[in-house]
């Protein structure tokens, strides 16, 4: 089947089901074992044609206002972060700048590999530089945000961002900025009892959402209009060389405005213990194995855009997807998609593309 060919009948699937509540569509392509899987420059040309057919706006957030909402502390609007801790990389060194006292706030440094102690609440911790040989690993028994402002780690020896916390993590990314997390193929650099699953790993929950330079929450208008601009856009690129890009011993959970991206995984492209929340966002994975594992709770979208291409596009039961979001797996195993289809619920456009080549 040719590109052309492959394009038409995905846009004819969305048209359809963008016109009323449907159950799973599943697309079979015929497979060609003579070619190879989809690249991902293939997978990116295919998400990116569907993308400016749809002219998507990403949803807009509803903050929950009422702490008696299961999802109240998952929104940044409903902390506070008003304690600075900044941190510069710039090639071999990394720079660290705080008003806390060093009980509160210890930084270990090792050229530019970064490693923070944290005893204080209401941080925020500012990240940008770009550094080819460095890493922040983060301890402490209470929340924080990480605010991501033009950053480009690299690390030859293990993750790149290592959370041994098992409190949320409220990861920012600025908009306007690129920002690009990559690991070792190989991990030299581990402590015993400690998990290091992926790139950017974390024991706690992890919940990214867009702010402005100073970290500071954007409106959820701000946020639903932000992916129309590339120029306005929060962007995270996050690459998986030895095991998982993302991974959380808890959830993560995507709110609108932001623009997440793994361009490889050699393992999982997400890889949560519990689930994947999306309210919003433009998730694009790329991985050998699982797109998207969710271990406990499933993947639950209500906004947002999910394009996945893998061997399998999702691993998670239920996989929820309620309109307007629109989750698209390419998959390398169709008959995987097949058998998945029963234990999914979608009112919204969710299309199984199986037997996926570069033809």
């Amino acid at each position: 089947m040719t590109h052309t060919k492959i394009l038409a009948a995905i846009s004819a699937l969305l048209i359809m089901v963008s016109c009323a509540d449907t159950d799973q569509y599943i697309y079979n392509a015929d497979a060609d074992t003579s070619t190879s899987i989809l690249t991902y420059n293939d997978a990116l040309e295919r998400w990116e044609a569907i993308l400016s057919s749809e002219s998507f706006v990403d949803a807009t957030d509803v903050i929950p206002t009422s702490e008696t909402d299961d999802e109240y502390d998952d929104y940044l609007e409903n902390q506070e972060s008003t304690r600075r801790v900044d941190i510069v990389f710039d090639a071999d060194t990394a720079y660290v700048t705080t008003t806390q006292s060093d009980e509160q706030v210890h930084a270990d440094i090792s050229g530019a590999h970064v490693t923070l102690r944290l005893d204080r609440k209401k941080l925020i911790i500012t990240l940008s530089g770009s550094t080819t040989d460095g890493s922040l690993k983060i301890y402490s028994e209470n929340k924080f945000q990480l605010h991501l402002n033009g950053l480009a780690i690299a690390n030859p020896r293990g993750a790149a961002i290592n959370i041994q916390s098992k409190k949320r993590a409220f990861l920012t990314i600025a908009a306007g900025t690129q920002n690009t997390l990559a690991d070792a193929q190989q991990y030299t650099d581990t402590i015993a009892g400690e998990d290091q699953k992926g790139c950017l790993f974390s024991e706690g929950q992890v919940i990214i959402s867009p702010a402005d330079a100073n970290g500071t929450p954007l409106t959820t208008s701000t946020n639903a209009a932000m992916l129309s601009t590339a120029d306005n856009a929060a962007v995270l690129t996050v690459t998986g060389n030895a095991r998982h890009a993302i991974a959380t011993d808890e959830y993560l959970f995507i709110h609108p405005g932001i623009q997440l991206s793994v361009s490889n995984a050699q393992k999982d492209g997400i890889h949560t213990n519990d689930g994947l929340r999306m309210t919003g966002g433009l998730l694009r994975i790329y991985a050998q194995k699982d797109a998207v594992q969710a271990d406990t709770l499933g993947i639950r979208m209500t906004g947002g855009r999910l394009y996945t291409c893998a061997k399998r596009p999702y691993n998670a039961d239920p996989l929820v997807v309620t309109s307007p979001a629109v989750f698209i797996g390419i998959s390398s195993a169709d008959a995987y998609a097949a058998s998945s289809a029963a234990s999914s619920s979608t009112s919204a456009a969710t299309v199984i593309y199986g037997a996926a080549t570069s033809n």
